[in-house]
């Protein structure tokens, strides 16, 4: 006579397994290319800026506030989460006449793009530069860094980008306070434009991984891109300066690709998707940005995100359009996971 064992009680097995903090491999999600919460989203300056505005009356100075600024979530993205993307933060900052942000440090490295407004002096390591619109400053992780609006008649506001999720998600943020808080040490007032005193550093210190130059003004950058456009071989092309590391050819931070990007009116790129992910500021013009199946309306100084590995297209309106990018490529560059894909 045959006997047949009764079935085992696979809910204790798995149980105890949890109990053992272990995942049975044949329970894992299968994935066979890049996937996540995050989707495409459009933060539009005619909406976000009066709030920006409206926090004066929250908060009389920016110092009170460490920063006056809004950070820009994916609405795809669930806390602890946040960002523009899982690796790229951005946000819009005000500096009403007359107030300071506190000189600090951090292992975080920043850009800002110059939004609106004439005025405000970015403090980097000593050096106080000008920003106006369109101007790309560099904040480097551990710079010294602090911002100033002596005064004038308008708030000067920019977009900030940082790779804080990805520097967070590695445990490796921290912070400092400037130690010379209550009694600072003067600052030089210059253009930023050439590596200047930040190429010439202890021999101890190793900043070669993010550009020396402070600023990238934007009277520069543009008609450069103009140039760079007219030469263009077809309407559909997206025509993109690099920003760039004078010392090594790299991108201007270890972390953060930044590019200044031309597309003619009324040209559509070509379908693309790649493995990093992008944060675009509008500089000038109108458009559209196809993403995820999404068609969202480009204005100027908007921000959008592009997820990594998520189909997108850029539309120019009659005017043209000149976008800012902030990319996580530099990342995927220095691991050899980048990837990407047009159609034709």
């Amino acid at each position: 006579m045959s006997h047949t064992a009764a079935p085992a009680d696979v809910s204790h097995y798995y149980q105890r397994l949890a109990e053992l903090s272990t995942l049975p491999f044949w329970q894992r999600e299968e994935f066979t290319e890049p996937a996540g919460p995050e989707r495409g989203h459009v933060w539009h300056w005619h909406d976000v800026y009066p709030e920006l505005a409206r926090s004066r009356h929250f908060a009389a100075d920016a110092a009170s506030l460490q920063r006056r600024a809004l950070i820009l979530c994916n609405p795809g993205l669930t806390a602890p989460a946040v960002g523009a993307t899982p690796t790229i933060a951005a946000a819009y900052q005000m500096l009403f006449p007359g107030e300071s942000a506190p000189v600090h440090a951090h292992s975080i490295s920043a850009v800002r793009f110059g939004l609106a407004g004439s005025g405000a002096r970015m403090i980097i390591d000593g050096d106080r530069v000008p920003m106006e619109p369109g101007d790309l400053i560099l904040t480097p992780g551990w710079s010294w860094h602090g911002h100033v609006h002596p005064g004038g008649d308008e708030p000067v506001v920019w977009m900030d980008g940082l790779d804080a999720p990805f520097v967070l998600g590695l445990r490796a943020g921290f912070m400092r306070d400037d130690p010379y808080q209550d009694e600072p040490l003067p600052a030089r007032d210059t253009t930023g434009t050439t590596a200047g005193t930040a190429a010439l550093l202890p021999a101890s210190t190793r900043h070669a991984q993010h550009s020396p130059i402070r600023r990238y003004p934007w009277d520069q950058a543009y008609p450069a891109l103009r140039r760079l456009m007219a030469r263009s071989p077809g309407r559909n092309t997206l025509t993109s300066l690099e920003y760039r590391n004078p010392l090594t050819g790299g991108p201007a931070l270890a972390t953060l690709g930044c590019l200044l990007q031309g597309l003619p009116a009324g040209a559509p790129t070509r379908p693309r998707r790649e493995t990093a992910s992008s944060v675009i500021v509008v500089a000038r013009g109108t458009g559209t940005l196809l993403c995820g199946g999404q068609a969202l309306p480009l204005l100027p100084n908007d921000v959008a995100a592009i997820p990594a590995w998520t189909w997108h297209q850029l539309t120019a309106s009659e005017g043209g359009l000149v976008l800012l990018r902030l990319t996580d490529r530099p990342i995927h560059d220095a691991f050899g996971l980048y990837q990407a894909e047009e159609e034709a």
